[in-house]
């Protein structure tokens, strides 16, 4: 008899599962589909083919799939490639429900079907509304703190361009599968917010800072920052700011602070206590047609010929020598949002020049776009991000990007365990 099996099942959705597949008859091909519906109710499919070994055995981590959605040996090859098949009429509101996969092995007419739980939230975690001190923001206290720490260790978190909370929710669950408390925070697009990433006030994160700081199990000396493209641009500049974060992860950000989302209508992106940071602007009229025609676009190259403004976009640098403790960055050379490997080393550089005195890393990897994090492992062949009103194309090839995220992971994990004692 045929059977589907997996190394954990419920499984967090950032642990690796490896699938097997027993009772096949031997050196004879077996197919293998996998379909799942996503956060939002989007349904993917992915599939594979193999020869069962001498006895009727299939190991997706060591058996090379023949054709399908993907080919060759990897271990990760029946999620990352998972395609889009359909789109719901209207998309689901993301909760903290479990995803389900369903597999499905066929060989001569005899099938076998089992279902994957791949849990979001860990055990134990519990979210907490937040609507005081000015906020729009979830809390994700994990179930432990771990007998190392003193108390805990809390981490503000936010996404990009997308606007709203889901960004956060994805790194905050995360983080508090693996013992951190994290503040899913939105600083736009929510009905209680601007609805643009147009002069958003510092002060959000001043008051995310407070919050977390005033909780009865937080240690204030603990206290981490952590967000994703633009919110990336806006955690370093937080963090050289408030000397109260002690912590910094930056993932596909900038060190430079650009104009704001409303392109068409010039403004900054941030100020604090009244006052405008200094900016730069780009040019994204040889891209007016496909924004306006809702188009996928890639925008990195109007970055990059800002970049050449080198007065302009001098004093626009975020002075991340300022920042009061560790910090790391992730880039993908292949992004095509923009260029946040090149933004990467000039921070690098400004660490250098004025000698900063804490640890600093810039992970990197050739292949990998702007899709640096996901929360765990999900399709990458999907190369859009959709915000609001635009659609950018991500950049980075499917595989590179899956394997990419596992890397963010793992990085994000020791940075906030192993520096200043998280």
């Amino acid at each position: 008899m045929m059977k589907i099996l997996f190394s954990a099942n419920p499984a967090p959705i950032w642990e690796r599962v490896s699938v097997s597949l027993s009772g096949c008859r031997p050196l004879s091909r077996v197919s293998l589909i996998a379909e799942m519906a996503d956060f939002y109710g989007r349904l993917y499919h992915s599939s594979a083919l193999f020869t069962a070994d001498s006895e009727g055995k299939v190991y997706l981590d060591t058996s090379p799939s023949l054709e399908g959605t993907y080919t060759g040996t990897d271990p990760i090859g029946i999620f990352w490639s998972q395609v889009l098949v359909k789109e719901p009429e209207q998309l689901l509101a993301n909760t903290d429900d479990p995803l389900f996969m369903r597999f499905t092995a066929e060989q001569d007419g005899e099938k076998a079907e089992v279902v994957l739980e791949r849990t979001l939230i860990s055990p134990g975690v519990t979210v907490e509304k937040v609507r005081n001190y000015g906020l729009v923001a979830e809390y994700y206290r994990p179930a432990a703190f771990g007998p190392e720490k003193k108390g805990l260790s809390n981490i503000i978190v936010f996404g990009g361009s997308d606007g709203g909370i889901n960004s956060g929710r994805f790194l905050a669950r995360f983080l508090s599968g693996h013992g951190f408390g994290a503040l899913a925070l939105a600083y736009f697009g929510l009905p209680e917010l601007k609805k643009d990433l147009v002069r958003i006030p510092l002060e959000i994160i001043e008051n995310a800072i407070g919050y977390v700081q005033s909780r009865p199990d937080s240690d204030p000396e603990k206290t981490g920052i952590s967000g994703i493209s633009r919110g990336g641009e806006l955690t370093l500049l937080a963090a050289s700011v408030f000397p109260q974060l002690h912590a910094a992860a930056a993932l596909t950000p900038s060190s430079i602070l650009w104009e704001s989302e409303d392109i068409f209508n010039k403004a900054p992106s941030f100020t604090y206590r009244g006052k405008d940071f200094p900016w730069v602007m780009c040019d994204f009229s040889p891209l007016y047609d496909e924004i306006r025609g809702r188009k996928p676009f890639a925008c990195a190259s109007v970055y990059a010929e800002a970049m050449k403004k080198t007065e302009e976009c001098e004093k626009a640098m975020i002075p991340v020598e300022r920042i009061n403790g560790p910090v790391l960055m992730v880039s993908g050379k292949a992004d095509l949002v923009w260029p946040a490997y090149e933004m990467c080393l000039l921070a690098e550089k400004r660490f250098q020049v004025h000698k900063f005195p804490h640890p600093y890393k810039h992970v990197w990897s050739e292949d990998l776009g702007h899709g640096v994090f996901s929360s765990g492992y999900l399709p990458t062949n999907n190369a859009y991000t959709p915000s609001p009103d635009i659609t950018l194309i991500r950049g980075g090839k499917p595989k590179e990007n899956s394997y990419g995220q596992e890397k963010t992971r793992k990085e994000l994990i020791e940075f906030f365990r192993n520096t200043a004692e998280f």
